[in-house]
């Protein structure tokens, strides 16, 4: 039997998870372990700016953690705003709570601040992120003299002893880093273990958070979907450095 490289997927499972299906289906085993676990902030602040939808231009969600702070509050006020989402997942999630999504083709931050700077705003725009958000889109927006407003609603955990273990029960051949956050957790175990084990990045802002940490890819999805990251790691395996 051919050998299949096993695949460490640093993210929480779905059923049927949908990136383990892509690998598997090119030829490798994968395991999800979820290393990242989250927590709601701001409840009564996220809910006195939901009651004036007339104040804002439209919204920011760049993960779904994002959207799922909004879950169970009434968002029919703001079914007619624009919501610009960073990926299909995000805006998936987004449409389940009838907004109306913009720019989800986008594959990293700064492709959603092209599609928001392309637009004009009589109001501001409110961002809801979490604790580790990136300057990208504040920084970008402000340049282009778009207004925004900025809302922390999620914070984020690592956990790096249930990715220890599963390092060292696995012996994984290939690490997918999902955000700057999974390298963040990854990072304080940084040492001879890595050594053995190819990185691979959903996108281009996850790839240079592992750059910068010394932990260079040799793999980076071109779009955060099941399919790209398994045509990145394929292309990868196959060539000589891997």
């Amino acid at each position: 039997m051919a050998h299949r490289p096993h695949v460490l997927l640093l993210r929480t499972p779905r059923e049927p998870d949908p990136y383990v299906a892509a690998l598997e289906s090119a030829g490798f085993t994968a395991r999800c372990v979820p290393v990242l676990r989250f927590e709601f902030l701001g409840r009564d602040a996220l809910a006195e700016r939901i009651e004036r939808p007339e104040d804002y231009a439209g919204l920011i969600l760049t993960s779904p953690r994002a959207v799922a702070a909004m879950k169970g509050f009434d968002l029919a006020a703001w079914h007619e705003h624009p919501a610009f989402a960073v990926g299909l997942r995000t805006a998936s999630e987004a449409a389940k709570l009838g907004l109306q999504t913009v720019g989800e083709e986008s594959g990293s931050a700064d492709d959603l601040a092209d599609v928001i700077t392309a637009r004009s705003f009589e109001q501001p725009l409110l961002f809801l992120c979490g604790d580790r958000r990136r300057d990208t889109i504040p920084d970008r927006l402000r340049a282009a003299d778009v207004d925004v407003e900025e809302l922390v609603v999620y914070r984020t955990i690592g956990d790096a002893e249930e990715l220890a273990e599963a390092i060292e029960w696995q012996r994984p051949e290939w690490i997918v880093f999902f955000s700057p956050s999974g390298v963040e957790t990854a990072d304080v175990l940084a040492g001879p273990s890595w050594n053995r084990i190819f990185r691979a990045a959903i996108g281009p802002t996850t790839a240079e958070a592992l750059r910068a940490a010394g932990l260079a890819p040799a793999a980076v999805a071109v779009a955060p979907t099941p399919e790209a990251l398994a045509a990145a790691l394929t292309h990868a395996h196959r060539s000589p450095d891997a």
